[in-house]
């Protein structure tokens, strides 16, 4: 599942908890709104140029903007090409390898020397 970043949470979770917050998300007090939340600057200018009219529409822009995958999630796709390219695996054909590997490469940042060890493994494969 994709994250946000904890702040994000945080002013959605108030905002959910506390009507008169939404409110004013809603309305011209939208910028004093964001006053009491440490939010990156691009997430306040998300915010503050939203079209959104409920909390579920922005909660929802905020997701495809600021969200990044799990990296349980990203973990269990990469065991699933793995298990799909195993020797001793049921045939798959290429298609479904390729499918797999693109939604790892989707979600995956690689940022480690083992991270890029294993992407090179799965390239190859």
């Amino acid at each position: 599942m994709a994250m946000l970043n904890p702040e994000i949470n945080r002013f959605l979770g108030h905002a959910l908890l506390d009507p008169a917050l939404a409110r004013r998300i809603f309305s011209a007090d939208r910028a004093k709104a964001l006053l009491d939340y440490n939010l990156l600057p691009e997430v306040s200018a998300a915010i503050m140029t939203s079209k959104a009219r409920t909390l579920h529409e922005l909660a929802c822009e905020l997701s495809v903007a600021f969200a990044v995958a799990s990296p349980a999630d990203a973990e269990r796709e990469a065991e699933k090409v793995y298990q799909a390219v195993r020797p001793n695996a049921k045939p798959i054909t290429i298609r479904q390898v390729q499918a797999v590997a693109q939604k790892v490469i989707d979600r995956t940042s690689i940022t480690t020397p083992a991270a890029e060890e294993e992407y090179a493994q799965l390239k190859s494969a």
